[in-house]
């Protein structure tokens, strides 16, 4: 003999549906939240490589390298969505910054790019801090007249 009785009434799977709707409207802004701090996170992890990328290059050349940002209309402030590492004093164009589909991590920095001279120290000579920026997400690097990448965490 079969039993009917098992199962789910349609009131059950109605309350499961709007419990669970109210936990995820809940959770979802939180996510979002989390998503665009990793992605300037990993935008400053990427920047941190390719400025040593740059300081490096500045050393074997002898002759210095900059990375200059790439300006963007949906940054509203100096600096830019990406950027490129070249030695001074050619043309030559070690590594271009891919560039990111959707909202881009704006990059803020008080000048149009970074520069070393051929001994690894930054030109002029004070210390760039770099600020990425998207939405209410932001986070910092410092770069040291000696080269020297300073992150918190």
């Amino acid at each position: 003999m079969i039993d009917r009785t098992q199962g789910f009434s349609l009131l059950e799977v109605l309350t499961i549906l709007v419990v669970t709707t109210l936990a995820m409207s809940m959770a979802v802004p939180r996510l979002d939240a989390l998503l665009r701090r990793e992605k300037v996170r990993a935008a400053l992890n990427h920047l941190a490589g390719d400025l040593e990328l740059t300081r490096m290059a500045a050393v074997r050349s002898g002759q210095g390298a900059v990375l200059r940002f790439v300006r963007d209309p949906r940054c509203p402030a100096r600096g830019g969505s990406g950027y490129c590492v070249a030695v001074r004093g050619t043309n030559e164009i070690l590594r271009c910054s891919p560039r990111p589909e959707g909202l881009p991590a704006c990059y803020e920095v008080n000048a149009d790019s970074i520069a070393y001279n051929s001994r690894g120290l930054l030109a002029p000579f004070n210390n760039r801090t770099v600020r990425a920026v998207q939405g209410p997400a932001r986070d910092s690097l410092t770069v040291s007249v000696v080269g020297r990448i300073y992150r918190r965490f």
